[in-house]
């Protein structure tokens, strides 16, 4: 019966790490790869145009606030990839948002994470900061850019139907 309970529990400990060894690790080049397969993506030439034209848009600078002060897109917000969850600055969900950061991996991990909190129209720019800036090296701003100078949170807006 002593004999039975050992090989009993070695064969457990035998099946659960063979479990073990088949649970994948999501490498950050994986994360990537399945966030950009998931977001829209626009290029610089076509967000300048549209930027242009039309300012039905938030456009959200996703990097540091050392960075974004350095330099930044013309009209966007900082909001730091590290709190993009947490920030009430764009609280309405069905307000269209670009977004951007240092590259594509960056600014597709900052979508997709909109994308997850219900945002409905989320593109990236493509290259982000760095193909803004080889592009268009001269139209920047600098400092702290936009404020949300309301202290209250943005509420959203109601269109009927379920939260859709």
């Amino acid at each position: 019966m002593k004999k039975l309970k050992i090989i009993i529990r070695f064969l457990v400990l035998i099946a659960i790490s063979g479990c073990n060894n088949n649970i994948q690790q999501e490498t950050l080049e994986g994360m990537i790869a399945n966030a950009k397969s998931k977001v829209s993506t626009i290029s610089v030439e076509d967000y300048k145009a549209i930027s242009d034209h039309d300012g039905s848009y938030e456009i959200i600078d996703c990097r540091q606030a050392d960075d974004f002060i350095k330099g930044h897109i013309p009209g966007a917000v900082n909001i730091p990839r590290g709190i993009l969850e947490f920030s009430d600055k764009i609280s309405n969900r069905r307000t269209k948002i670009v977004v951007y950061n240092y590259d594509d991996g960056c600014s597709a991990l900052c979508a997709e994470s909109l994308l997850k909190l219900k945002y409905h129209d989320v593109s990236m720019i493509e290259n982000g900061w760095k193909g803004w800036s080889e592009t268009y090296p001269e139209i920047f701003e600098t400092g702290e850019g936009k404020q949300n100078k309301d202290s209250s949170p943005k509420q959203e807006e109601t269109g009927g139907g379920c939260g859709g």
